[in-house]
């Protein structure tokens, strides 16, 4: 668990990790420009315009205006001094990430795209493809680190577990609930017809494949559970009123005449904690990754020299 969370922040915070290899392909002179203007120094190494430039790109905000800008660029500035400090550690404390793990992650991530669409798009922001492998290469050494770093070391006990659904029972609340069937044709002769079938014992998940236009079709016509709310008023009281097997009446709407059954019937209460502890045993889990990654990433900051340089941010801004 501590895995996936780990690699969501690596790969948020690696959203724009191009920056730390610069460079891009024919560059125009402004861009050229921009990458000599210095915002921030970590231990030596700099962050400058034109790596914000790209990490603005990269995440998908290529124009500010100069109300919105400021804020976000030292968020993005802030963003980049961190991801600097977590790859310099990298470097002096683990070993080079294997190859064959970067080849095969760079197919995990070309698989996303239409084929030749990853190469276009690199090619259009003007990002060399030996950049974008050196970028996949420090998404993978901050996942490393993390998990040896941070998330290795954190455990969520029993007795936390307890104590969290003790405290948060109304979270896991739930009203009564009905697992329900439909039927929809565009007639209401129909729909009586097909309830009079049912009635007389045909299967009204076999009538449902057969003759209902709803999308739910092939699976005899379910729809899913439902509780009190999450249906139009005239349907639930329909569903509501109905009694073992019993077929409803047809019920008129946009899509035509449906007829219902529930299969399933939930009373209220309280989820046991047998159902629900992975799921709070995960969210204590990410709320302790999240203030340990939080005083970690502190830590190293506090032994790093870090100068910023805000006013050359005037380089990224509009005119």
């Amino acid at each position: 668990m501590w895995t996936e969370w780990c690699r969501r922040w690596a790969a948020g915070l690696a959203a724009a990790s191009v920056i730390l290899v610069g460079g891009c392909g024919d560059a125009p002179e402004s861009a050229k420009k921009k990458e000599k203007v210095v915002v921030a120094d970590v231990n030596g190494e700099s962050i400058t315009a034109d790596d914000v430039f790209v990490a603005l790109l990269v995440q998908g905000k290529p124009t500010l205006t100069k109300q919105e800008g400021e804020g976000v660029l030292r968020a993005v500035v802030e963003q980049l001094v961190d991801q600097r400090i977590v790859l310099q550690r990298f470097r002096e404390s683990s070993q080079p990430v294997d190859e064959q793990e970067v080849e095969t992650h760079m197919v995990v991530i070309a698989q996303q795209f239409r084929p030749g669409e990853l190469d276009a798009m690199l090619k259009e922001e003007g990002i060399e493809k030996k950049k974008w492998i050196q970028a996949v290469r420090e998404a993978l050494e901050f996942e490393h680190l993390l998990s040896r770093e941070v998330y290795s070391k954190l455990t969520v006990s029993d007795a936390e577990v307890q104590a969290d659904y003790e405290k948060n029972r109304k979270n896991f609340e739930r009203g009564r609930r009905w697992r329900v069937r439909q039927i929809v044709v565009d007639a209401e002769e129909k729909a009586l017809r097909l309830r009079k079938l049912v009635q007389g014992g045909a299967s009204f998940a076999q009538l449902a494949e057969e003759h209902s236009a709803g999308p739910e079709r092939n699976r005899g016509g379910d729809i899913g559970v439902f509780s009190l709310g999450q249906l139009p008023e005239s349907i639930e009281k329909v569903i509501g009123a109905l009694q073992g097997n019993e077929v409803s009446r047809p019920v008129q709407t946009s899509a035509g005449y449906h007829i219902f059954q529930v299969t399933e019937r939930r009373m209220a209460g309280v989820l046991p904690l047998s159902t629900v502890q992975e799921q709070i045993r995960t969210e204590i889990l990410t709320a302790k990754g999240r203030l340990r990654l939080k005083d970690w990433i502190s830590r190293l900051k506090s032994k790093s020299h870090i100068k910023y340089h805000w006013s050359n941010l005037r380089h990224v801004l509009p005119d």
